[in-house]
C-alpha cells in the first residue's frame, strides 16, 4: 500500500496515512471536531427556532 500526505480536517496539520479513509492526525482531532460540531448544532437549532427577518 502506498502513504499518502494528508491533511488534518480539524487542525490543518500535514500527516501520513496508508488509509484514504483517514481524516484526522490523532483521536484527540476527532473528539475536538466532534465537540465542535455538537456546539454548531446547538446553535443552529437554537437560530431555527426564532425567525430573523
Amino acid at each position: 500500500m502506498k502513504i499518502i500526505e494528508k491533511f488534518c480536517l480539524h487542525c490543518g496539520k500535514p500527516f501520513k496515512s496508508r488509509s484514504t479513509d483517514h481524516i484526522f492526525c490523532s483521536e484527540r482531532c476527532v473528539d475536538l471536531y466532534k465537540k465542535e460540531l455538537e456546539r454548531w448544532a446547538d446553535v443552529s437549532t437554537y437560530k431555527s427556532d426564532r425567525h430573523y427577518f
